[in-house]
């Protein structure tokens, strides 16, 4: 597709070129007009998101709710123009990460709030993953549920992984993922870790885990027909929103950072839905003098938490 912004400097559209229009790919425009019209709207996006909120270049850390409508209220001009940005952006981000396509306006709070997945949900997902009988969307789904709903993957690092990025360690499966910006390897939850049981010793090295066959965005049209429809079918943003609210909860920033990908801009979403009213409970603690570096660090495994230590 050759085109370029007019109002952006030739070095800054060459470093988001190939992501906005492989982003735009994924939701297969029908025609050379609509992908022009998207690439810009999504350029325009992306630019704004790395250059004034940092965020890094990966599509699921990028086409989130809260973080488009925070662009889009940052436009100037009519409210049909910013409507329309809005509808571009939504119909992209649904294509490259799943997210829902959800009414309203552009003001005010995110229309999408964070909506982690309930026990009684995750049962349902798991008898409908026992319910797939097309052997190869099987396959697909359960891969997509250890490593998304166990590993907090996204759709994008789902469809680029590899048979040697799945491994044993002394403490369970752990995943590696290889991208630019978000390079980390993460253990797999327990609970999770089960879908995987009759795959990962088939995984190739060198080989993509999902549609290996499938070229270009046939692989990403591929894999949407797995989990296509409304509930119980995953709706993989909603397993990643899940498991990053359990971490955030649960482990100090830093581990949460070396397991979760995409910087710490990228948290402040599930950030603010943990957030405290009051910290009381902590008056005391928050008191007292700092620990020093070593008493911080004591007892405290790497390996438990990076999943380090390669055993294959």
């Amino acid at each position: 597709m050759r085109y370029r912004p007019v109002h952006v400097a030739p070095a800054d559209w060459l470093a988001v070129r190939d992501f906005v229009i492989d982003a735009v790919l994924a939701h297969d425009p029908t025609d050379a007009r609509i992908a022009i019209e998207l690439v810009s709207t999504v350029g325009q996006y992306v630019l704004w998101a790395m250059n004034e909120q940092h965020a890094p270049l990966d599509r699921d850390d990028l086409f989130y709710p809260s973080m488009m409508n925070r662009f889009i209220r940052s436009r100037t001009g009519a409210e049909s123009t910013r409507t329309m940005m809005r509808s571009r952006l939504y119909r992209v981000a649904n294509a490259v990460a799943g997210v829902e396509r959800h009414r309203g306006g552009v003001g005010g709070r995110p229309t999408a709030p964070l909506a982690p997945y309930s026990r009684r949900e995750l049962a349902e997902l798991e008898s409908w993953a026992r319910t797939v009988r097309n052997r190869q969307k099987r396959r697909a789904a359960h891969i997509a549920l250890a490593f998304a709903g166990g590993a907090g993957l996204t759709t994008g690092e789902l469809l680029d992984l590899r048979g040697e990025d799945a491994f044993r360690t002394a403490h369970g499966i752990s995943v590696r993922v290889t991208g630019r910006n978000s390079a980390r390897t993460v253990p797999v939850r327990t609970d999770w870790a089960h879908y995987l049981d009759q795959y990962l010793d088939t995984f190739v090295d060198g080989e993509l885990l999902l549609y290996p066959t499938n070229t270009g965005k046939g692989r990403h049209t591929a894999f949407r027909s797995v989990y296509m429809g409304g509930h119980p079918a995953p709706n993989l943003q909603r397993l990643r929103d899940t498991w990053m609210l359990d971490i955030v909860s649960r482990f100090p920033i830093p581990v949460v950072l070396a397991v979760a990908g995409g910087g710490l801009n990228s948290l402040q979403r599930y950030l603010d839905a943990v957030a405290l009213d009051s910290v009381d409970q902590y008056d005391t603690a928050l008191r007292a003098p700092a620990e020093s570096a070593n008493s911080r660090k004591r007892g405290a495994d790497a390996s438990q938490f990076l999943g380090t230590g390669d055993n294959r």
